[in-house]
Parts: structure tokens; sequence; C-alpha cells
């Protein structure tokens, strides 16, 4: 499986740093992914999936779970999970298009994380490990009248390391166990992801 942003910070310098504005690092990434040939990933993982991928969803990319098509508390949580999956899917694969598409604009982590991600694929480096777990995660804020709900994961990630084109490791990170808040709202356009933030144990 794909692995934490916290975990692949210490892998890269592109982080995009405090000051820069959201703007910035999103109009980045967009140039990046609209480089790869995958097409957009319209499906999830989670508890509900679709009976069938969808044709247009990449070889081991996340399922939309059905549940997304909700706009209460049981969808809020299929697309927590589902973005969740998707971040260590885009680590793994290097595969920013879903996920750029699914982050909210002042989502300043999704972009963070977007960035990592094409710094390492970007010059042709991969990422390894970082294999991740979680048990059901725990509602600690709920807006239903603005369809915004807030959920903590308790993560569990293996060692990553990063290896270059020729398969040597040019960095690593040790084993992450960390609580990760993701706060989702739902849009015209469907759930987005407005906040990501990882918080020691």
């Amino acid at each position: 499986m794909g692995a934490l942003a916290v975990l692949a910070a210490l892998l890269t310098g592109a982080c995009v740093p405090d000051d820069e504005p959201a703007r910035t690092a999103k109009e980045r990434v967009e140039l990046s992914a609209s480089d790869r040939e995958g097409e957009r990933a319209d499906g999830t993982a989670s508890s509900e999936r679709t009976a069938e991928p969808e044709a247009d969803v990449p070889p081991g990319a996340p399922i939309r779970p059905k549940a997304m098509s909700r706009t209460d508390k049981a969808g809020a949580a299929a697309a927590a999970t589902y973005f969740v999956e998707l971040e260590r899917y885009a680590f793994r694969t290097g595969d920013l298009t879903e996920w750029v598409r699914i982050s909210d604009h002042g989502c300043k982590w999704c972009w963070v994380t977007a960035a990592n991600v094409a710094a390492i694929f970007g010059v042709g480096d991969s990422a390894v490990g970082g294999e991740t777990s979680w048990p059901a995660p725990v509602l600690f804020t709920a807006e239903p009248e603005k369809h915004v709900y807030g959920y903590t994961f308790e993560l569990t990630s293996e060692p990553m390391s990063r290896v270059d084109p020729a398969g040597a490791v040019v960095a690593s990170g040790d084993a992450q166990h960390v609580l990760f808040d993701v706060l989702v709202g739902h849009t015209p356009d469907g759930w987005r992801m407005l906040l990501g933030q990882v918080r020691a144990l």
C-alpha cells in the first residue's frame, strides 16, 4: 500500500513552505498531474463498493464506494476513508489525477501531499514500503447543516524508502503511529477534502 504524507515528507525536500499560498502549490501540482497518462479515477474503496470497477479506474486504484453518493454522516465516513486510501495510492503510483480532483482549493495539506508525490516521481524515483492500516475512524466534528464532517484515523505505517531508477535507496523513514484528522465537505461537485492534519499519539 501507500504511505503517510508525514513519512514521505522525510524523503523529499519538496514540501510547500508554510508561508507559500495554497494556489501556488496547486498550480504547480496540476501541471505535473496533467502529464500523466492515467484516466481520472471515479472509483473508491471502503466498506461499501460499487459492484464493478468503472472502466476509467486505473488498476490498483481505490474504488469509489456507493455511500459517497450520500450527503450525510455515512457518506462523509466513506469519503474520508476513500481520501486516505487515495493518498496511499498516490504515493504508491505517482498518479495524482484523482487526488487533485478531490482536493479543495483551500486544503493546504492536500497540495503539500501532492507536491511530495510529484517531487518523488517527477525525477524517476519511487516510494517503497509504508503499508498503512487503521481501525474504524472516529467522528470528531459534525455540521450536518453544512455537510461538513471530521474523522480521526489512528494510522500505523511501516518504514518507507525512496528508491532511485537504478533501485538504490536514496532516503528512508521510520515506521509511524500517528493520528490523522480528515475534514470533508459535500459540495455541488461531490465530497471534497477540506483539511488534513497529522498529530502525535
